[in-house]
């Protein structure tokens, strides 16, 4: 059925976007990324931005501007001009979850950009370490009901986007884990290895290699559906039967003002370059589902995600560091 609908939305967008392509681009597109070179974040860019430029026959920059969460770099994307010469690999942590955590970013999510489309989507994966004598989510939170503060979870950071899912997760369930901040995914696995913490929460593509070789337990993920990385592993809202999803998910979006003329060939192209099953595998070789749609459907995703973790977020009562 996805894919059906896939193909329509494919086929509306080629169907309406002007022969103008002619005039466009007729040069260089440079795509602001808000993170690192290297990361899997910037690595996703470079791929869709390489898969962007042969479709486009021109070249396609990508520039790092990282820092603050990568809310440098969204701010640097706002106030670009609005000619579809700069984008933004616009990403759910800049464009939902900064905004419900900083009084004053430089930019609004919703007003300060013309999306694109909603390119990928990747889920997070919640273990424990191998000799937590639990062996499902349900067990663990019903002990943690029982024992509030007994069971300790490590995340990338305050705020981030592992962290969310897992309060989240607490809201709708109420686990009573307690948080530990690490500076990054790496300190975090490195204590849940060494038994300091008893859980952990993070992109697939970082745990599955230590779940594959038994080092430490998966118990659930966070999206909708199963991830083909993981089949075996429950979804959160199976494990607890309850009404649950949490992505990390990367979009382009244009500067606000951008020509709806461009803004519309773009996701055409965007979405047609999506369809190709050499850039599908590629995304699921770094642990990301292709989406694709119209701008309108990605601006709603935004509207919908920034009311979401919003609420989750004053909930939890995370503050910015």
């Amino acid at each position: 059925m996805r894919n059906l609908v896939f193909s329509f939305v494919l086929i509306a967008l080629l169907i309406a976007a002007p022969v103008f392509a002619q005039s466009y681009p007729a040069k260089p597109v440079t795509v602001i990324v808000p993170f690192p070179p290297g990361g899997p974040l910037d690595s996703s860019a470079r791929l869709i931005g390489k898969a962007l430029a042969d479709r486009m026959k021109q070249p396609v920059v990508i520039d790092n501007r990282s820092g603050a969460g990568g809310t440098v770099g969204t701010v640097a994307a706002a106030k670009a001009a609005a000619d579809g010469y700069t984008l933004l690999w616009a990403a759910s942590s800049g464009l939902v979850i900064a905004p419900a955590m900083y009084a004053q970013l430089g930019y609004d999510p919703i007003k300060s950009f013309s999306p694109v489309t909603l390119m990928v989507r990747g889920q997070q994966v919640l273990v424990a370490r191998a000799n937590l004598e639990f062996t499902s989510l349900r067990e663990l939170v019903s002990a943690s009901r029982a024992n509030p503060g007994q069971f300790t979870y490590g995340s990338p950071g305050s705020g981030s986007a592992p962290h969310l899912v897992v309060e989240l997760l607490k809201s709708v369930s109420g686990a009573a884990f307690v948080h530990v901040p690490y500076k990054g995914g790496a300190q975090a696995l490195s204590d849940l290895l060494g038994g300091h913490i008893d859980l952990m929460i993070n992109s697939i593509l970082l745990l599955s290699p230590q779940i594959r070789t038994g080092k430490v337990k998966a118990l659930a993920v966070s999206g909708r559906t199963r991830d083909p990385l993981l089949p075996q592993v429950p979804t959160m809202a199976e494990a607890l039967n309850v009404d649950f999803e949490g992505y990390s998910w990367f979009g382009l979006a244009a500067p606000a003002g951008t020509p709806a003329v461009i803004v519309n060939w773009l996701s055409a192209e965007l979405n047609a370059l999506l369809a190709d099953k050499q850039v599908r595998g590629d995304l699921a070789e770094q642990g990301l589902e292709p989406v694709g749609g119209t701008p309108e459907q990605f601006a709603q995703t935004i509207a919908q995600e920034l009311k979401k973790w919003s609420v989750a977020i004053k909930a939890a009562g995370i503050k910015a560091d």
